[in-house]
């Protein structure tokens, strides 16, 4: 079965509501320049809606070091950290053990996963972590070539990058994540989430 991540939510009725209609995870993003970025005390009443409805709280994180991101694991009460960037996905083996590591892997507009020079890869766990396969400019809502796509099968795998409930089915087919992860394709306006979107992203994979 296809778990669902909704992404960058800002408010913990959305955390909460996403929960309980079916999404294992509620992402909140740490990312100073992005429109969805939260400060870690209102992070904390999203985090207790997204569990209170059953779902593990994913803290986004771009290209922080691994003492800044740990001090808002504890202070918000994360299960999981999303890592984008070199200094990210280099430093998070400086992290609590306890915390699941949805590891970015950036693809290009055609489809192809990039080679990046960067050090953590190798202290993954496979029982535990997770690769996340994104556009090069995530949370833009733009798709890549799914068919062009070749994800490692030996770690279980996050399918993002311009999802929505229209073509969420058809990624789910021709990939077979083990989660698929939304932010602006549930959106209404751009940046706002829209619980019927949510709801029917939701319906689409489950």
């Amino acid at each position: 079965m296809t778990l669902v991540k909704i992404c960058g939510v800002t408010d913990p009725e959305t955390a909460y509501f996403a929960a309980v209609s079916g999404a294992s995870f509620v992402g909140i993003v740490f990312a100073k320049d992005s429109q969805r970025c939260i400060n870690s005390d209102r992070a904390i009443a999203i985090a207790k809606g997204a569990k209170k409805g059953g779902a593990k709280v994913v803290g986004v994180f771009v290209e922080q070091d691994a003492e800044a991101m740990q001090k808002i694991i504890d202070h918000v009460g994360l299960d999981a950290v999303q890592l984008h960037g070199p200094e990210a996905r280099r430093n998070h083996v400086e992290l609590s053990e306890n915390v699941i590591r949805f590891y970015v892997c950036p693809v290009s507009p055609d489809g192809f996963v990039q080679e990046e020079k960067h050090h953590g890869f190798e202290a993954l766990k496979r029982e535990r972590d997770y690769l996340l396969y994104d556009g090069l400019v995530p949370g833009s809502g733009e798709t890549f070539k799914w068919d062009a796509l070749e994800p490692r099968r030996d770690f279980n795998f996050i399918l993002a990058g311009g999802l929505n409930p229209e073509n969420v089915a058809l990624a789910i087919k021709k990939k077979q994540p083990d989660v698929v992860d939304v932010a602006s394709g549930v959106e209404n306006p751009k940046y706002k989430k829209d619980r019927m979107l949510i709801q029917a992203f939701i319906q689409e994979v489950l």
